[in-house]
């Protein structure tokens, strides 16, 4: 779905920056001209028992951050903010 510039992990176990159990996550990977990636510029990890919708939600994540312009991204964050009819849904 996202192409070859993502890495996909499966984990038996994941946890977010607090320490609490995650079904999945997302990371942008900052390249450098010594350490390029391979090309690669996210990594979304996943646990093993974590549902389809984690997923997409993660690959969504990906998509936003490394596939859409800044104006796609502005776009987004105005029309979902809340109290928006969008936000509501």
């Amino acid at each position: 779905m996202c192409g070859d510039q993502v890495d996909v992990l499966w984990k038996k176990e994941l946890r977010d920056s607090e320490g609490h159990d995650a079904a999945a996550r997302f990371s942008v990977i900052e390249g450098t001209p010594d350490a390029p990636g391979r090309g690669i510029r996210g990594l979304i990890e996943i646990a093993y028992n974590a549902n389809l919708t984690a997923v997409y939600h993660e690959a969504f994540h990906y998509a936003q951050e490394i596939l859409f312009t800044e104006d796609e991204r502005a776009r987004l964050d105005r029309d979902f903010q809340p109290g928006t009819e969008l936000h509501e849904r």
